[in-house]
């Protein structure tokens, strides 16, 4: 091959084009994370179905089955060797790869640090593209913050509230550790490494989620596709446990009460905090008893919003210019037109006080062991309130018919609205596969008394209220208040209903979060699909229904910052 067969071979060949590599590199990364799931996935699934046939097994000592305490039935279950080992591997190789991203990357900015990597590299004779120093300026950086943001202010906000509830769980159980001498060290280590990793995660994203990676790209697809893995193991493991509390807890409501089960086909499931305390709860573990269904839903949010917001960065490595590289400093100030919100406002917070009081009667119901009236008094406020914001979704698109549709949107803009669009498609989901499951089990029912059709309204008038709010978010993303003929830019109409449409959305993401785990089914739906079944079906979507009210909030935040913006 002569010398310019050799330059055509280079010119064409897909193994010399940096395209084709970048290419290669992502679909081999996004492989990588696939597999990760999969196996993930398949070992947690394999521990909960092993616990389950070992429960089937005892059945018959009543006493055990009633008595068993919360950590032997929803913790130990996933602390065996394989489950801690992988979790090590998980928390443990996304703390490396935070290393890598603080050390190598982010800290060049600094000239100072830069020069001292420098000075370090060339002693031990390291030959990297770190200590280059043609390849960069003294101002320039492997990474630039001027790409735009994974993720809104406010999405961000909710994304370490949930990480520190988070880190809450994690490390109570430390304390438990003190003193107890047959404590297992590899799931102490595991605990110390997740802590970690929810804090450590919570400051990258918060910090950085406007980053895009010039050099080291490679290595850092093969990272990000890691936190993912990470991110969503987190959540199937937690949806797993949180199904197998529920599980134990109806198996030894059903049976541990004789009069219960003779009552059972006139009565709806409830779990009450009574029932709960019929367990034996020894000292600390009673805590995170009581507040597990919380904790749970928080994780999962937590690695629901991560994963989303580290994918969005994902998609982004290496789209940046060689001038986009210059540092450039971010804005430290945040200017917000309030103007226009008074009614929205305090309608929200009349919204938001009848939320509360609503709660703390569902409460007050359990405490006098008066279980009936707290799951009519949850439904019917249900009912209330899908049906005043399903008038509201309307009444906000009537009031907004006279926009502009805005298809000129900034890089910044197009970016955001994927990540929004992608997390409100994963809790829409949530939503439908949640009603749709209640609808179809209470139609099923033998015999329709008042409270089986109060369900089967509140399940259909849910159903509407999700998808008149989605459409809502999903056309309101893309218009501008700026047609001055209709006076659109002055008098910013439908800019109130919006305010009171982000309060209401979060009094009803607190209503859900707060009771979760306290409400049952109708014994119709139970049955339809076997308790258990029904379990798997409902409880691994409602952590999707409680994050759906949450990221519609911070969606209509989005829409009163962008639509009714003078830029």
């Amino acid at each position: 091959m002569n010398e310019e067969d050799s330059i055509d071979v280079i010119n064409y060949a897909w193994i010399y084009n940096s395209k084709a590599k970048d290419m290669l590199v992502t679909s081999f990364s996004a492989f990588y994370a696939f597999i990760i799931i999969l196996f993930a996935l398949v070992l947690e699934l394999a521990q909960v179905y092993d616990v389950e046939y070992e429960g089937k097994e005892h059945d018959g000592n009543l006493n055990e089955s009633i008595h068993r305490n919360y950590s032997d039935t929803t913790e130990e279950q996933f602390n065996n060797y394989k489950n801690i080992l992988f979790g090590i591997y998980m928390y443990g190789g996304s703390l490396a790869i935070f290393v890598f991203f603080y050390i190598y990357l982010l800290l060049k900015k600094n000239p100072n640090i830069n020069k001292c990597l420098n000075s370090v590299a060339s002693e031990v004779s390291i030959e990297s593209a770190m200590t280059d120093e043609k390849s960069l300026t003294p101002h320039s950086r492997n990474v630039t913050h001027n790409r735009p943001s994974a993720g809104s202010l406010f999405e961000r906000l909710g994304m370490v509230i949930f990480g520190i509830i988070g880190v809450v769980y994690y490390a109570f159980p430390l304390f438990i550790y003190v003193g107890d001498h047959e404590f297992k060290v590899l799931k102490l280590i595991q605990d110390i490494l997740s802590i970690i990793f929810f804090f450590i995660q919570m400051h990258f994203l918060f910090c950085n989620s406007n980053l895009n990676i010039k050099s080291y790209h490679y290595l850092a697809k093969f990272g990000f596709m890691h936190l993912i893995a990470t991110n969503i193991w987190t959540w199937i493991r937690y949806i797993l446990i949180e199904e197998t509390h529920m599980k134990h807890e109806i198996k030894d409501i059903i049976l541990g009460d004789e009069e219960l089960l003779s009552l059972y086909n006139n009565h709806t499931i409830i779990l009450t905090d009574s029932q709960k305390e019929s367990h034996s709860c020894v000292g600390a573990s009673c805590v995170i008893e009581h507040f597990g269904a919380i904790m749970y839903t928080c994780i999962v949010e937590y690695s629901l919003i991560c994963a989303g917001i580290t994918f969005s960065l994902w998609r982004t490595i290496n789209n940046c210019k060689s001038k986009d590289l210059t540092y450039v400093s971010r804005k430290k100030h945040i200017r917000i037109d309030c103007s226009n919100t008074t009614t929205g406002l305090f309608s929200g917070l009349a919204f938001f006080t009848t939320t509360l009081t609503c709660t703390a009667a569902f409460y007050s119901f359990q405490t006098v062991h008066e279980g009936q009236k707290a799951i009519v008094l949850f439904n019917a406020t249900d009912l209330l309130q899908y049906s005043i914001t399903i008038f509201v979704c309307c009444f906000a698109a009537w009031k907004m018919r006279f926009f502009q549709y805005n298809d000129a949107k900034s890089v910044a803009q197009r970016n955001q609205q994927y990540l929004d669009s992608l997390l409100l498609l994963l809790g829409v989901m949530g939503e439908l596969l949640y009603s749709i499951t209640g609808v179809v089990g209470l139609m099923g029912a033998k015999e329709f008394n008042s409270f089986n059709i109060l369900l089967i309204i509140t399940h259909l008038v849910r159903l509407c209220q999700v998808g008149t709010q989605s459409c809502l978010i999903y056309i309101s993303m893309h218009l501008k208040a700026c047609n001055e003929k209709f006076g659109n830019r002055k008098n910013k109409p439908g800019k109130e209903i919006i305010t009171f449409l982000i309060i209401s959305n979060m009094s009803m993401f607190l209503m859900n979060m707060l009771e979760t785990g306290h409400v049952g089914a109708s014994e119709e739906i139970v049955n339809f699909y076997g308790k258990y079944s029904w379990i798997v079906l409902v409880r691994s979507f409602s952590p999707l229904t409680i994050f759906f009210r949450f990221h519609s909030a911070v969606c209509f935040v989005e829409i009163w910052k962008n639509v009714y913006s003078n830029k």
